[in-house]
Protein backbone atom coordinates (compact mmCIF):
# COMPACT_ATOMS: atom_id res chain seq x y z
CA UNK A 1 0.00 0.00 0.00
CA UNK A 2 1.56 3.82 -1.02
CA UNK A 3 1.92 5.79 1.76
CA UNK A 4 -0.05 8.27 1.79
CA UNK A 5 0.50 12.07 2.81
CA UNK A 6 0.56 12.75 6.37
CA UNK A 7 0.91 8.88 7.48
CA UNK A 8 2.94 9.08 10.26
CA UNK A 9 6.07 6.85 9.85
CA UNK A 10 8.23 7.36 12.62
CA UNK A 11 7.31 3.92 15.04
CA UNK A 12 8.63 2.20 12.14
CA UNK A 13 11.15 -0.49 13.11
CA UNK A 14 13.65 -2.94 11.51
CA UNK A 15 15.39 -5.90 13.37
CA UNK A 16 18.56 -7.32 11.23
CA UNK A 17 19.62 -10.66 12.53
CA UNK A 18 23.21 -12.11 11.35
CA UNK A 19 23.67 -15.25 11.48
CA UNK A 20 27.35 -17.03 11.42
CA UNK A 21 27.79 -20.31 11.09
CA UNK A 22 29.84 -22.42 13.80
CA UNK A 23 31.72 -25.32 14.16
CA UNK A 24 33.87 -27.01 17.05
CA UNK A 25 38.10 -27.41 17.20
CA UNK A 26 38.68 -30.76 18.68
CA UNK A 27 42.31 -31.58 20.42
CA UNK A 28 43.91 -35.09 19.97
CA UNK A 29 46.27 -36.45 22.45
CA UNK A 30 48.22 -39.52 20.99
CA UNK A 31 51.08 -40.93 23.66
CA UNK A 32 53.74 -42.96 22.11
CA UNK A 33 57.41 -44.46 23.06
CA UNK A 34 58.61 -47.25 24.97
CA UNK A 35 57.13 -45.35 28.94
CA UNK A 36 54.00 -44.09 27.01
CA UNK A 37 51.65 -46.49 29.86
CA UNK A 38 53.88 -45.32 32.74
CA UNK A 39 54.94 -41.75 32.30
CA UNK A 40 52.85 -40.69 29.86
CA UNK A 41 49.69 -40.68 32.20
CA UNK A 42 49.19 -37.04 32.03
CA UNK A 43 46.70 -34.71 32.30
CA UNK A 44 48.19 -32.51 29.54
CA UNK A 45 46.98 -28.93 29.08
CA UNK A 46 46.74 -27.17 25.64
CA UNK A 47 45.77 -23.41 24.95
CA UNK A 48 43.13 -22.50 21.67
CA UNK A 49 43.27 -19.01 20.39
CA UNK A 50 41.42 -17.65 17.62
CA UNK A 51 40.89 -14.86 15.49
CA UNK A 52 38.30 -13.41 13.16
CA UNK A 53 38.04 -10.82 10.01
CA UNK A 54 35.62 -7.84 10.88
CA UNK A 55 35.59 -5.06 9.42
CA UNK A 56 39.30 -5.26 7.68
CA UNK A 57 40.52 -6.44 11.47
CA UNK A 58 41.62 -9.20 13.30
CA UNK A 59 39.36 -9.61 16.17
CA UNK A 60 39.92 -11.95 18.93
CA UNK A 61 37.13 -14.41 20.16
CA UNK A 62 35.90 -14.98 23.65
CA UNK A 63 36.23 -18.85 23.99
CA UNK A 64 34.89 -21.22 27.11
CA UNK A 65 37.45 -21.53 30.11
CA UNK A 66 40.14 -19.13 28.08
CA UNK A 67 40.58 -21.33 25.44
CA UNK A 68 42.29 -23.85 27.76
CA UNK A 69 41.75 -27.60 27.77
CA UNK A 70 42.43 -30.27 29.59
CA UNK A 71 43.70 -33.74 27.96
CA UNK A 72 43.38 -37.05 30.45
CA UNK A 73 42.44 -40.36 30.37
CA UNK A 74 39.37 -39.33 32.20
CA UNK A 75 38.37 -37.53 28.64
CA UNK A 76 39.74 -40.46 26.34
CA UNK A 77 42.97 -37.25 25.74
CA UNK A 78 40.72 -35.68 23.94
CA UNK A 79 38.79 -31.95 24.03
CA UNK A 80 36.78 -29.71 22.23
CA UNK A 81 36.60 -26.03 21.75
CA UNK A 82 32.95 -25.09 20.99
CA UNK A 83 31.39 -22.62 18.65
CA UNK A 84 34.09 -21.05 16.90
CA UNK A 85 32.87 -18.85 14.06
CA UNK A 86 33.88 -20.88 10.75
CA UNK A 87 36.79 -19.20 9.04
CA UNK A 88 38.24 -17.73 11.83
CA UNK A 89 41.80 -18.50 12.15
CA UNK A 90 42.96 -20.54 15.57
CA UNK A 91 45.78 -21.64 16.74
CA UNK A 92 46.63 -24.62 19.59
CA UNK A 93 49.77 -24.52 21.63
CA UNK A 94 50.60 -27.37 24.39
CA UNK A 95 51.26 -25.67 27.26
CA UNK A 96 51.94 -28.71 29.44
CA UNK A 97 53.21 -31.84 27.48
CA UNK A 98 53.43 -33.99 30.85
CA UNK A 99 57.21 -34.45 30.42
CA UNK A 100 57.42 -35.61 27.68
CA UNK A 101 60.86 -36.43 26.03
CA UNK A 102 59.57 -34.92 22.66
CA UNK A 103 56.54 -33.77 21.11
CA UNK A 104 55.15 -32.66 17.90
CA UNK A 105 51.84 -31.09 16.24
CA UNK A 106 49.61 -31.95 12.90
CA UNK A 107 49.44 -29.30 11.83
CA UNK A 108 52.90 -28.85 12.62
CA UNK A 109 52.58 -25.45 13.68
CA UNK A 110 49.19 -25.83 15.25
CA UNK A 111 47.37 -23.38 13.19
CA UNK A 112 44.08 -24.33 11.33
CA UNK A 113 41.24 -22.49 9.77
CA UNK A 114 37.70 -23.25 10.54
CA UNK A 115 35.44 -25.15 8.63
CA UNK A 116 32.04 -26.56 8.00
CA UNK A 117 33.86 -29.51 7.36
CA UNK A 118 34.38 -31.43 11.12
CA UNK A 119 36.76 -33.14 9.71
CA UNK A 120 39.14 -30.78 9.05
CA UNK A 121 38.85 -28.96 12.61
CA UNK A 122 41.20 -31.26 14.21
CA UNK A 123 44.84 -30.90 15.85
CA UNK A 124 46.68 -34.02 16.98
CA UNK A 125 49.52 -33.72 19.57
CA UNK A 126 51.82 -36.37 19.71
CA UNK A 127 54.06 -36.90 22.89
CA UNK A 128 56.92 -39.12 23.17
CA UNK A 129 57.93 -41.05 26.64
CA UNK A 130 61.40 -42.89 25.82
CA UNK A 131 61.74 -45.91 28.71
CA UNK A 132 64.70 -43.46 30.43
CA UNK A 133 64.19 -39.62 30.34
CA UNK A 134 66.04 -37.64 28.61
CA UNK A 135 68.37 -35.53 30.25
CA UNK A 136 67.34 -31.83 30.24
CA UNK A 137 69.68 -29.66 28.70
CA UNK A 138 72.50 -28.06 30.64
CA UNK A 139 71.78 -24.71 32.05
CA UNK A 140 74.56 -22.17 30.79
CA UNK A 141 73.23 -19.50 33.18
CA UNK A 142 73.79 -21.72 36.01
CA UNK A 143 77.57 -21.94 36.02
CA UNK A 144 77.33 -25.65 33.31
CA UNK A 145 75.94 -27.42 36.04
CA UNK A 146 72.63 -29.48 35.52
CA UNK A 147 70.99 -28.78 38.94
CA UNK A 148 67.87 -26.63 39.75
CA UNK A 149 68.83 -23.57 40.82
CA UNK A 150 65.73 -22.82 42.87
CA UNK A 151 66.14 -26.50 44.22
CA UNK A 152 67.28 -25.93 47.94
CA UNK A 153 68.10 -29.38 48.24
CA UNK A 154 70.92 -28.73 45.52
CA UNK A 155 72.19 -25.42 48.05
CA UNK A 156 71.49 -27.95 50.82
CA UNK A 157 74.12 -30.58 49.22
CA UNK A 158 76.38 -28.15 48.18
CA UNK A 159 76.93 -26.44 51.17
CA UNK A 160 77.27 -29.80 53.08
CA UNK A 161 80.22 -30.49 50.04
CA UNK A 162 81.70 -26.99 50.64
CA UNK A 163 81.59 -27.70 54.62
CA UNK A 164 83.42 -30.48 54.37
CA UNK A 165 86.48 -29.20 52.40
CA UNK A 166 86.41 -26.71 54.76
CA UNK A 167 86.73 -28.87 57.46
CA UNK A 168 89.29 -30.94 56.04
CA UNK A 169 91.24 -28.41 55.04
CA UNK A 170 91.42 -26.87 58.60
CA UNK A 171 92.18 -30.21 59.66
CA UNK A 172 95.10 -29.93 57.35
CA UNK A 173 96.58 -26.45 58.50
CA UNK A 174 96.11 -27.76 62.22
CA UNK A 175 98.10 -30.75 62.02
CA UNK A 176 100.69 -28.44 59.85
CA UNK A 177 100.77 -25.81 62.94
CA UNK A 178 101.35 -28.54 65.41
CA UNK A 179 103.99 -30.10 63.59
CA UNK A 180 105.64 -26.53 63.02
CA UNK A 181 105.44 -26.02 66.89
CA UNK A 182 106.69 -29.36 68.06
CA UNK A 183 109.57 -28.93 65.57
CA UNK A 184 110.40 -25.13 67.20
CA UNK A 185 109.99 -26.67 70.79
CA UNK A 186 112.45 -29.56 69.49
CA UNK A 187 114.99 -27.14 68.39
CA UNK A 188 115.07 -24.54 71.31
CA UNK A 189 115.53 -27.56 73.93
CA UNK A 190 118.87 -28.81 71.91
CA UNK A 191 119.73 -25.46 72.19
CA UNK A 192 119.41 -25.14 76.10
CA UNK A 193 121.25 -28.32 76.16
CA UNK A 194 124.34 -27.25 74.26
CA UNK A 195 124.33 -23.90 76.04
CA UNK A 196 123.95 -25.71 79.57
CA UNK A 197 126.76 -28.07 78.57
CA UNK A 198 129.09 -25.66 77.45
CA UNK A 199 128.40 -23.90 80.75
CA UNK A 200 129.76 -27.39 82.88
CA UNK A 201 132.79 -27.55 80.59
CA UNK A 202 135.81 -25.56 82.01
CA UNK A 203 137.87 -26.85 79.20
CA UNK A 204 135.99 -24.64 76.94
CA UNK A 205 136.99 -21.20 78.49
CA UNK A 206 140.90 -22.14 78.31
CA UNK A 207 140.73 -23.29 75.05
CA UNK A 208 139.00 -20.34 73.98
CA UNK A 209 141.78 -18.18 75.76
Amino acid sequence: MARQSGDDVSNVQVNVTNSFASSALKIIKKRTGAAAASRGVGPFTAKVACTYLADGQQKQISLDNGGVVKLSAANGYEASVDDIINGAQCVVKETDDGGADSSSMDPADGRIQMSDDASKNVVTITNVFNAKPTPKPVNPSNGGSSKNPSNPKSHQAGNRRSGTRLAKTGAAIGIALSAAALLMAVGVTSVLIARAKSAEDPTDGAGSR
